[in-house]
C-alpha cells in the first residue's frame, strides 16, 4: 500500500512538472577561458581547484 502510494506521488509529481514546463536543472555554465601560458604551474593547480572543485574543498578535511 505504502510503495503504491509513493509510485502514484511520484507519478502526479512527474506529470505536473512536465505540464507546468519544468525542463529539470540548466545546464551547467561553460568553462572560462583562461590563458595558462601567463600562468606558473603552482597557480595552475590552485585555478583550476577553485574554479572546478570550490564546493568540494575542505570536503576530506571534515571527512578526516
Amino acid at each position: 500500500m505504502a510503495q503504491d502510494l509513493r509510485s502514484r506521488t511520484a507519478l502526479i509529481a512527474a506529470l505536473l512538472a512536465a505540464a507546468c514546463g519544468d525542463a529539470g536543472p540548466p545546464p551547467p555554465a561553460a568553462p572560462r577561458a583562461v590563458d595558462t601560458a601567463a600562468l606558473a604551474a603552482d597557480q595552475l593547480v590552485e585555478a583550476v581547484l577553485t574554479e572546478c572543485h570550490a564546493p568540494l574543498r575542505g570536503a576530506m578535511a571534515r571527512v578526516a
